[in-house]
């Protein structure tokens, strides 16, 4: 009776502990392959990233943070101001990258989804040199929404990309377009601003052109005023509201300044500090005038590239000068 027993608690034993067997094996390779969450991170916490915007051409791109709102971009041995906005936007993509599911177990798959060396981005981001982070980002993929009877309809499709973390095997399929924020035009990582305010804010532009006085476009009261005289508060708005958030992506490569600025216009307002950007003559005729700014120092933006960005800063005096109105038929 007694050896009865003792088979039975034997098998039972036996089988509790193939039981944890069990757990232990698949239930942790289950945990380690499909996470909660890729990485974990504050934006703000990051003070450098490296990656290569083009795979084939194998160029590293390094933007380091120089002071709280401030990075710069190195590519070579060039540097430049970065766009600050876009490299938050990126980490704040990448900060809890959540899957949706499991794409691929094993490497075989990595070129179709694009995280191999040769096809997907690789991004690594340290904290004071210390890396928090290192994923390859791959392909990303569309379906558009589907409507009744599975006809697609007009609203939001779903958006697909696929990453892994560069020391494992595993693709992961996560929500948004991740490679997006990765711009592979280093003139997209730039800091594009010529000035940053508000239309509201603005309170005096001031106009210095070759060969005339200076004259200024002030506000007086809810209108607006030229050397003291009314203006027209359309037009002045209208002025003041392409000057207040001003970006380009028309740079130009470094050209020395021989030549004092020949125009200039200073922008004052309140909440702000004076913004002043100038003009000065190019060694060409189709940039005609290289521009620079005081919010973006350094930075060089053609007058004449797409956005032509020297008609939309020096205007004329005339037109801020106050519309005649026809008088009413009187019948």
């Amino acid at each position: 009776m007694f050896k009865k027993m003792n088979y039975r608690v034997l098998i039972i034993v036996l089988l509790v502990l193939a039981a944890v067997f069990i757990i232990t094996k698949y239930v942790k390779r289950d945990e380690r392959t499909f996470r909660d969450q890729l990485v974990s991170f504050s934006p703000e916490e990051i003070t450098e990233i490296l990656f290569t915007p083009d795979p084939l051409k194998n160029e590293q791109v390094r933007l380091q943070k120089e002071t709280e709102g401030l990075w710069k971009l190195y590519s070579g041995e060039k540097a430049y101001n970065a766009d600050t906005t876009t490299i938050y936007n990126m980490l704040r993509s990448l900060a809890g990258l959540k899957p949706s599911r499991v794409a691929a177990m094993n490497d075989s798959r990595w070129k179709e989804f694009q995280v191999d060396d040769s096809t997907g981005i690789r991004i690594r981001l340290l904290q004071r040199s210390e890396e928090v982070a290192d994923v390859v980002v791959g392909k990303f993929s569309y379906k558009p929404a589907q409507g009744q009877e599975g006809m697609y309809g007009r609203g939001q499709g779903t958006m697909t990309s696929y990453v892994r973390l560069t020391d494992e095997k595993e693709v992961y399929a996560v929500d948004g377009y991740l490679r997006m924020g990765l711009q592979s035009n280093i003139n997209g990582l730039r800091d594009k601003a010529l000035s940053r305010t508000k239309r509201d804010d603005i309170t005096r532009v001031t106009f210095t052109y070759p060969g005339s006085l200076p004259y200024t476009l002030e506000r007086q009261g809810t209108g607006f005023a030229i050397n003291g005289i009314p203006a027209d508060s359309t037009a002045s708005a209208l002025y003041l509201g392409s000057i207040a958030r001003l970006s380009s992506q028309d740079f130009l490569s470094d050209i020395p300044l021989g030549q004092p600025a020949a125009y200039s216009v200073k922008i004052e307002g309140n909440n702000m500090l004076p913004v002043d950007i100038m003009a000065y003559p190019a060694p060409d005729t189709v940039n005609k005038y290289i521009l620079t700014s005081s919010v973006n120092p350094g930075t060089l933006f053609s007058g004449y590239g797409k956005n032509k960005l020297f008609e939309k800063v020096f205007v004329p005096m005339e037109k801020f000068a106050q519309k005649e109105r026809s008088a009413p038929d009187v019948k």
